[in-house]
């Protein structure tokens, strides 16, 4: 995914409710998209420092953001698939967040966090092209 750049950021004003939505949004799914990749590979992307606190955290405040957020741009379904992944995330064990990181993202509960991530994404989908389509608007606006 590219970075998401608006007529207001170009212009340096204040974004509104609903593209700080969309931004949340996007690094969100940018977040998530991490969290299907296998531990090496996530390891890799993170840059080997902190990962499992990392991926857990840049997942679950985003998803806290989008679920709790002023803006009402999610379905309830949509929100429920990002709570579950939330629920999943907080409740992962202490030998899954080592600071040892290959040992940690090997943890059986990652396993099972990826593939809610993957499901996640599915669940997203008509959620992502909405997100697209708000970014299109802003570039053919700009």
């Amino acid at each position: 995914m590219e970075s998401k750049e608006t007529k207001a950021a170009a212009n340096n004003e204040p974004m509104s409710l609903e593209e700080s939505f969309y931004n949340c949004y996007f690094y969100f799914m940018k977040a998530v998209g991490v969290l299907t990749l296998d531990a090496a590979k996530q390891c890799e992307v993170m840059g080997n420092f902190s990962v499992a606190w990392e991926i857990q955290h840049d997942v679950l405040d985003g998803g806290t953001s989008l679920v709790s957020g002023p803006v009402e741009y999610l379905s309830q379904s949509e929100k429920d698939a990002i709570t579950q992944v939330a629920t999943l995330l907080k409740e992962l064990p202490d030998d899954a967040l080592l600071s040892d990181h290959m040992r940690a993202m090997n943890h059986p509960s990652w396993s099972e966090l990826r593939l809610a991530a993957a499901r996640l994404i599915e669940q997203l989908d008509d959620a992502t092209k909405r997100n697209g389509e708000f970014f299109d608007s802003q570039r053919s606006q700009g």
